[in-house]
This record gives structure tokens, sequence and C-alpha cells, in this order.
């Protein structure tokens, strides 16, 4: 049990990692790097988050300072949530004899990965005003599902055991 909890939690992290990459690549194509967090942060801590250069030089920093620590508490709550999922992938593809790989990987990211993200936003911030485009967190569930599911790959065949 120990092994599952452990591979899993490290493949969610990595997971984790790897949607972070994929949101600010799309953020950056979107000309508007760190949107998405930013967005997720304040809505998720119930901070407005604001900073531009129309405020005064205190407003500013405090402006500035309140997203920073809204940016990196959300950081920390991400990856916290993959870590989660993470394990749950390990126990499920464990639990019901299905082998890791790119297919179930995906499946298990668009609907695990998307049920969580959509249902940890509903409890979070009830009211969530303007949430990602589905297509963005499906995309980034599924890759978060196979990365998973390639960090779950046996490295042992049935001979060596």
């Amino acid at each position: 049990m120990f092994d599952l909890v452990k591979r899993g939690s490290v493949a969610g992290l990595a997971a984790g990692f790897v949607v972070a990459l994929v949101v600010l690549a799309y953020d950056l194509f979107q000309m508007q790097p760190l949107a998405t967090p930013t967005l997720l942060a304040q809505n998720a801590s119930g901070v407005p988050i604001e900073v531009t250069g129309e405020m005064g030089a205190l407003a500013w920093l405090a402006s500035a300072l309140m997203a920073g620590w809204a940016l990196a508490l959300y950081g920390v709550v991400h990856l916290a949530v993959f870590a989660v999922l993470g394990i749950f992938g390990a126990w499920l593809f464990h639990a019901a004899a299905v082998p890791a790989n790119v297919l179930t990987g995906a499946l298990f990211g668009v609907t695990g990965g998307s049920i969580m993200f959509y249902a940890a936003n509903v409890l979070i911030a009830p009211g969530f005003a303007d949430p990602p485009a589905w297509g963005l967190v499906a995309f980034a569930n599924a890759v978060a599902g196979i990365v998973i599911a390639s960090q779950l790959v046996d490295t042992e065949t049935p001979a060596e055991a």
C-alpha cells in the first residue's frame, strides 16, 4: 500500500508540474502570462488580484504582495490536488488491474482530473466567475493522466518477478 501511495504521489506531482507548463504555454500563446492561475487563485482565495500601473506606489506594492501570496498558495494547493489524483490513479490502476498506458491515462485524466477540477471549484468558489475554457481543462487533464500512467507503468516483466 505504501508503494502505491509513494508512486502515486510522485506521479501526481509530476503531472501537476506538467499541467502548470501546459497552462503557462496556453496563457503565453494568448499573450496573457499567468492569466489562468491568477484567475483560479483569485476565485479560490476570494482576494481580488489587480496589479495595474494606475495605482499609487503603496497600493501597487500591497496588491503585488497579495497576488504573489495568492498565486503561491494556489500553486501548493494545485500540486497537493494532483498528488491526491496520482494516488487515486495508482490505486485505481492497481485495483482494476488495468494496464497503465497512454489511452487509459488520457481517459483517467480527462474524467478524473476534470471531475476533480470542476468539483473543487464549485466547492471552494461557488461564485466561480469565468472558468478556463473546457477544452484547456480537458487537454491539460488528459496530458496529466498520461504523465500519471507513464509513471505507474511497472518496470518488471512477469518473467522477472
